[in-house]
């Protein structure tokens, strides 16, 4: 897992203040494309380890993540399931 202090400092370093990316782009576009870390299935797909993994522990993988990003308060949830991640304004 990342630790609170990494997993903050990834994302003001990663996503301007006032331009949030949406959970998934943050999870496909920044840690696997950009930083190398395989989180989501998209990204498992990606690296070719769908055959190694279940897709459930991506899955369970994103919800931790986004919990830890929840208790930093740098996920905001909207009504119709979107999460947008972005730095404290």
């Amino acid at each position: 897992t990342l630790d609170l202090p990494l997993l903050e400092a990834i994302v003001y370093a990663t996503v301007t203040i006032n331009e949030p990316k949406s959970f998934d782009d943050f999870c496909t576009e920044i840690l696997y494309r950009q930083l190398y870390l395989v989180i989501n299935r998209v990204a498992g797909e990606d690296a070719g380890f769908m055959d190694e993994i279940n897709a459930a522990d991506f899955e369970e993988n994103e919800a931790g993540l986004a919990s830890r990003l929840e208790s930093l308060g740098l996920i905001t949830n909207f009504s119709d399931a979107t999460r947008m991640v972005g730095p404290l304004q």
